[in-house]
């Protein structure tokens, strides 16, 4: 495990979140895990073991049903990784490389490596984001997930805004994993991917997104996200909430901007920063 293990986050380099691979919402939660486990071992050890009891811990994955889970294994080694998609270090260098080398399951056990190069790119790297393992068990979308570990990555550790660059709508349409043919029309991918996508890392997250667009004419060909990190109300449970609740869980400041007529999650704004921006205003 890595140095984040108290907090169950995983260091992952951009070049696995930069992943132009049709990879399922599971198989991506899975890597992330299986890569957790590992971290800290990557550079001493050539196999790596976890138990499949543990594996569906950190999943949350409640099923009897392994043979779904050898599935998910099964199409890692076959995963490919491209890296440097985005060139966000500036380096020329192109790899590509299987998301697990070999994966063995027996008494219960998975034992599992990684190819030597991608065990270098993934240790220490100079370009990571962490993610949160327990987090991303919220989410219920692949696209969502996909687009969440894109901005964490361009947000950086210890930010609290930032943005991606401009993304040509294509090669987006590559890292949420949209085959060729699907949603031809920006419209539909807009309306089946790109919102709901949005839209669930506004609501599960500890991130805002909004988006901004570069047109030629009339069509949409780049897609830029600018990130705002916003803190999520610890939960009694010990699972984190819903970033903003319903209306009769609010403190009654809150509730009040709502019947205003703030918006939601603008008024929670106003709630935790102490009124910040009332007092600027």
């Amino acid at each position: 495990m890595n140095d984040s293990s108290s907090k169950h986050e995983v260091v992952k380099h951009s070049a696995a979140i930069q992943i132009r691979n049709n990879i399922t919402l599971l198989q991506r939660k899975a890597w992330n895990v299986l890569l957790y486990h590992a971290y800290n071992d990557l550079m001493t050890l050539d196999i790596y073991s976890i138990s499949i009891k543990k594996l569906k811990d950190y999943l949350e994955y409640r099923s009897n049903d392994d043979e779904y889970l050898k599935e998910i294994i099964r199409e890692l080694v076959n995963c490919q990784v491209e890296w440097n998609l985005l060139n966000k270090d500036g380096n020329v260098q192109w790899g590509v490389s299987g998301l697990l080398g070999a994966a063995i399951i027996e008494n219960g056990v998975c034992r599992y490596e990684y190819s030597k190069i991608l065990r270098e790119r993934l240790h220490n790297p100079n370009m990571y984001a962490r993610i949160s393992i327990s987090l991303q068990n919220k989410f219920q979308s692949k696209h969502g997930q996909a687009l969440w570990e894109l901005c964490l990555d361009y947000l950086g550790s210890g930010r609290e805004s930032g943005e991606t660059p401009f993304i040509p709508l294509e090669q987006f349409r590559s890292l949420m994993g949209i085959e060729e043919g699907m949603y031809p029309l920006y419209k539909t991918f807009a309306q089946w991917v790109l919102k709901p996508a949005i839209a669930e890392i506004n609501r599960v997250s500890d991130l805002q997104i909004t988006t901004d667009y570069r047109r030629q004419g009339r069509k949409v060909t780049a897609l830029k996200f600018k990130i705002r990190r916003v803190a999520l109300l610890p939960a009694g449970d010990g699972r984190q909430d819903d970033l903003f609740p319903e209306l009769e869980d609010m403190p009654s400041v809150v509730k009040m901007l709502t019947d205003a007529g703030l918006a939601n999650n603008d008024a929670w704004e106003f709630f935790r920063r102490g009124f910040e921006f009332v007092d600027k205003a």
